[in-house]
């Protein structure tokens, strides 16, 4: 039985909640996981960029050659071209980038010059100076001439990750000026689709998830740059996200992040409430109805102070739930969110029966064996883990017991991540004590110090009754602290213990205020 401010934490993502009530309504857009884009700009910057908050992460800030014509994306993996010549390639070059690091791998030349660069589901395409569109090979840069001449000047092409469309701006000046176009990638030719943009100057598209993004400067000259949506049947433009920093440099490229293909690693949030799961989808911290985002009606429902895990249950790498009943574990093995008894579900008897606030917790526990996360509990600053995954105890010898790595610690909630710098593999134990935060970097289970293990002092001070959340914020794979307090989220996306507030972190002001006996969760 929980007792005052419940606690309780799971696999690499921890949740827990106290008993308030809680409802669910619309939050906030701030930091929408779906508007986030790979750039590159004119300075040889890449990195990310957040359309709705114009937020920028840096991740090679010197490499001259990305400042190219575009970016595409075929099969997962990002393109850029180029006509530097004063490297020994010469024109028409083509070159991948690793995105995790910036870095350029060059594939071909064509030796023509390229205008613009884009992709669509159907591969890479340019504009060549002067000819008419191209499709480009990805595993040799050659380039394949399609249609006549268009006669384009100064054209921007838009890059997809889940679109056949391409789409071009002319963006320069002349009688040919400032128009928009849909261009049939069979054929080479442009059907023109808007004559009046509300712009006078492109540096970009980027087509997401049914929307099409342009980064552009709009009304007079040397006005700031901006986000603005565009109606793909008129051209009309739509301001979306707020004028961009002045000392950004002109954005030359934009693609889908992650890239289409690659799996993300991005935590959404969540709500349990009296055996209801209510799971936030598509990543906008707002609570869309049960067409948009997911609800299970019933799993856990009439348990005793049933309190929500997930965890890869079966070693396949998907994350199911389950629940915690007074040491009793009910597992979700077919992840159809209902129970369909122990011959096809799973129920551990008894892991943590009898404990005094037993906590449960979950993780791939260093040491461990077998595929798949292992079950745990946390009792006063003690903490069992099922080492072999057989959901017994079966003594200190085969599983592990960590005596003292949180006791005394008042108000203690167990939390569990793979912390950043931490070493060796596997997950992490830690305390989130009013505020304060103490990971285990080193994975002994014990208290070392901040020299050598991590205390955070101050994430959650000051918020009565504020829990603890870890998760991967935005979509890096880097595991970050969080804070769950009457409804509101505030999350660490800087990854420095610190609010600094959006955009530079994330907050969703509602989700999950209202439903009784509601637990926050977190969800891949």
């Amino acid at each position: 039985m929980l007792t005052n401010l419940l606690k309780f934490s799971t696999i690499k993502l921890a949740f827990f909640t106290i008993a308030i009530g809680l409802y669910l309504i619309g939050a906030s857009t701030v930091a929408k996981a779906d508007t986030v884009a790979y750039f590159q700009d004119n300075n040889g910057e890449f990195g990310t960029i957040d359309l709705n908050t114009g937020q920028t992460t840096i991740i090679n800030s010197n490499n001259t050659l990305l400042a190219g014509y575009g970016l595409g994306v075929v099969n997962g993996k990002l393109y850029f071209t180029t006509s530097n010549n004063s490297n020994v390639y010469g024109h028409g070059q083509l070159w991948s980038i690793n995105p995790a690091t910036g870095a350029a791998t060059f594939i071909g030349a064509s030796g023509l010059d390229y205008a613009a660069f884009g992709s669509t589901t159907n591969g890479l395409f340019t504009y060549v100076i002067g000819g008419p569109i191209a499709s480009i090979n990805p595993a040799n840069g050659v380039a394949t001439e399609i249609g006549l001449p268009e006669g384009v000047n100064f054209p921007i092409l838009s890059t997809s990750n889940d679109s056949s469309s391409l789409y071009e701006i002319n963006a320069g000046t002349g009688a040919l000026s400032r128009f928009f176009a849909s261009i049939n990638t069979a054929t080479g030719s442009a059907t023109t689709l808007g004559t009046s943009l509300s712009s006078n100057d492109w540096a970009a598209m980027v087509y997401l998830n049914g929307t099409l993004y342009a980064i552009l400067q709009a009304g007079t000259p040397n006005a700031p740059f901006a986000t603005y949506t565009i109606n793909t049947s008129t051209g009309i433009t739509t301001q979306y996200g707020p004028v961009l920093s002045s000392s950004q440099p002109f954005i030359l490229g934009l693609a889908p992040y992650p890239l289409p293909g690659t799996p993300s690693t991005l935590s959404k949030i969540g709500v349990f409430s009296n055996g209801s799961w209510y799971f936030d989808m598509n990543g906008n911290g707002q609570w869309d109805g049960s067409s948009v985002d997911k609800v299970i009606p019933n799993f856990g429902v009439g348990l005793p102070n049933a309190i929500p895990v997930v965890g890869d249950w079966d070693g396949t790498g998907i994350k199911r739930v389950g629940v915690f009943s007074n040491g009793t574990w009910y597992l979700d093995m077919n992840g159809n969110g209902a129970w369909d008894g122990s011959s096809v579900d799973k129920v551990i008897p008894n892991f943590g029966v009898g404990l005094p606030n037993a906590i449960p917790v979950v993780g791939n526990w260093p040491g461990s064996t077998g595929a798949g996360d292992k079950i745990g509990v946390f009792s006063n600053g003690t903490w069992y883990l099922d080492m072999n995954g057989n959901g017994a105890w079966d003594g200190s010898s085969v599983d592990t017991v960590i005596p003292n790595f949180g006791a005394g610690l008042p108000n203690a909630i167990p939390v569990v991540g793979n912390w950043p710098g931490s070493t060796g593999a596997g997950d992490k134990i830690g305390v989130f004590s009013n505020g304060t935060w103490y990971l285990d970097m080193n994975g002994n289970g014990a208290w070392d110090g901040s020299s050598v293990d991590t205390v955070i002092p101050n994430f959650g001070a000051g918020l009565a009754g504020a829990m603890p959340v870890v998760g991967d914020w935005d979509g890096t794979g880097v595991t970050r602290i969080g804070v769950f307090w009457n409804g509101q989220w505030f999350l660490d996306k800087a990854g420095d213990g610190i609010w600094h507030g959006t955009p530079t972190d994330i907050y969703y002001p509602n989700f999950g205020v209202g439903l009784p006996g509601a637990w926050p969760v977190i969800i891949k």
